[in-house]
């Protein structure tokens, strides 16, 4: 997961140097690369943790993280085990 955290970090980072405010992720990994979404998620929020506090100056007022969980997903893929 450092990967992540590093390349969400870089993001974050090209983001503010170009006067960016709002951010959307996706969590990314969780499908074919089969990463626990808490996994991702703790990735991704260190990250903007980790930016946010070293970087005052940061333009970026708004970060959004989309951790989609569709329970009846997660059924039918049970079933077909």
């Amino acid at each position: 997961m450092q990967v992540l955290k590093d390349e969400v970090g870089t993001a974050l980072d090209k983001f503010s140097v170009n006067e960016v405010e709002k951010v959307v992720f996706p969590a990314v990994g969780t499908g074919k690369l089969n990463y626990s979404m808490l996994g991702v998620a703790d990735a991704m929020i260190g990250a903007v943790c980790e930016h946010l506090s070293s970087n005052t100056d940061t333009s970026i007022r708004q970060v959004l993280l989309v951790i989609y969980y569709d329970q009846s997903l997660y059924e039918v893929s049970e079933l077909e085990r």
